[in-house]
């Protein structure tokens, strides 16, 4: 969790007075999430696995609140839920192909 304030402040750093930082995560847990059988099995799994390691699975949630402790003045943080596959449109597609690459390099992880 470090890693993320670490981040941000040196992307305050780094930026231009009047810059902008602009990110976009994915919440696999959260409850907006428009997810089928095989989504919520992985989410299941991926849940069992961080926690059993002690990382925290809802860190897209916080993102926002980092961020202002790395001393950003203006932030705002919308959550939007996004079907995964065609029916989510682009954005959907993206998002599923991101998450089928995800599990497959997440696997031998997550089996233990």
């Amino acid at each position: 969790e470090a890693d993320w304030q670490n981040l941000y402040q040196e992307v305050k750093r780094v930026l231009k007075p009047g810059g902008i930082l602009e990110q976009h995560e994915y919440d696999g847990l959260s409850n907006t999430t428009i997810s089928g059988p095989k989504l919520k099995k992985f989410q299941k799994y991926y849940k069992e696995a961080c926690s059993a390691r002690g990382l925290n699975v809802r860190f897209a949630c916080q993102l926002n609140e980092r961020v202002k402790m790395a001393g950003f003045e203006y932030t705002r943080a919308s959550y939007i839920p996004v079907a995964l596959g065609k029916r989510g449109g682009k954005i959907g597609e993206i998002w599923a192909a991101n998450a089928k690459e995800f599990s497959l390099a997440m696997k031998p992880w997550l089996a233990g």
